[in-house]
């Protein structure tokens, strides 16, 4: 990931209160754990199911993008890896 990219943080902030509510309504941490694991599976579930197909149709209708995309990287290694 490069070091210029952070992802968003908004959730964190609003989801703490919903987990020591939880916590505090159970006794124990054990369902938010359980929680927090389900809502990992279904984001990469999601991931797969859902976004990676809708990358191909993207890619597939803008070929140019691929190509710029590639191009950006290629200058961002020889940025990072200068040779001579």
């Amino acid at each position: 990931m490069p070091a210029c990219f952070t992802p968003p943080k908004a959730p964190q902030p609003l989801l703490v209160p919903v987990a020591n509510y939880m916590q505090q309504s159970s006794g124990n941490w054990d369902r938010v754990f359980i929680i927090a694991a389900g809502a990992n599976i279904l984001a990469s579930l999601l991931a797969i199911a859902v976004l990676k197909p809708w990358r191909k149709i993207v890619v597939a209708n803008a070929p140019g993008v691929l190509a710029s995309y590639r191009t950006i990287y290629a200058l961002l290694q020889q940025r990072a890896h200068p040779t001579g």
